[in-house]
């Protein structure tokens, strides 16, 4: 019943390979390692802890996401040809490093992707407890040489690739109290064969 729910198409003889190194009790589990291999060359290698449980109010992350690797192929196999429009290609292969300290309210966290289509850099604190006058999210995101023609299914010749930096900070969480600053800046990026900065 959880694997129907999931938008995922699991086959029923897939074969999942966990190694894992669990210590402590529900409320303070302590993760050596955990690391899952799945379809061809689908991998996920994770550490850290988790602690609170199983209060979701006392929920508390320290977790080291520190290589999620697939490919195309692999996703292909998972994933509803209705989930990604026909005009969105996959990477060839891409890979994640991730980290998320702090509760499901208030934590810092950073990400990492990086793929033969370019490479993207998240990194920021949010902070969505209703109670705090400090609530909102502070992001920086660097995209770095991200092929937009790949990606969109069109031709290198008429979109190239973009490099930029971006900044978001937000107070509050409401439409009616949020107030809040996005900068940009485009290092390079070129269109039917025009570059632009």
């Amino acid at each position: 019943a959880f694997a129907d729910s999931l938008p995922i198409n699991i086959s029923p003889g897939m074969r999942v390979s966990i190694d894992a190194d669990l210590r402590g009790t529900v409320n303070d589990l302590r993760i050596g390692h955990l690391n899952v291999a799945l379809l061809s060359q689908t991998t996920l290698l994770t550490s850290g802890r988790i602690s609170g449980l199983p209060s979701a109010r006392n929920l508390a992350f320290d977790v080291v996401l520190k290589k999620f690797y697939t490919t195309r192929e692999d996703l292909e196999k998972i994933l509803p040809d209705t989930l990604l429009p026909d005009s969105l290609q996959l990477p060839g292969w891409l890979n994640v490093e991730a980290g998320f300290q702090g509760t499901l309210e208030k934590a810092a966290f950073h990400t990492l992707l990086t793929s033969d289509a370019g490479n993207v850099d998240l990194q920021g604190k949010l902070n969505i407890d209703s109670l705090s006058a400090l609530r909102g999210l502070d992001a920086t995101v660097s995209l770095a040489d991200v092929t937009v023609g790949k990606i969109l299914g069109k031709p290198d010749s008429v979109k190239g690739n973009l490099t930029m930096q971006a900044k978001l900070h937000t107070q509050g969480l409401t439409l009616d109290e949020m107030n809040g600053m996005f900068t940009a800046s485009v290092d390079h990026f070129s269109f039917n064969g025009y570059p632009y900065k």
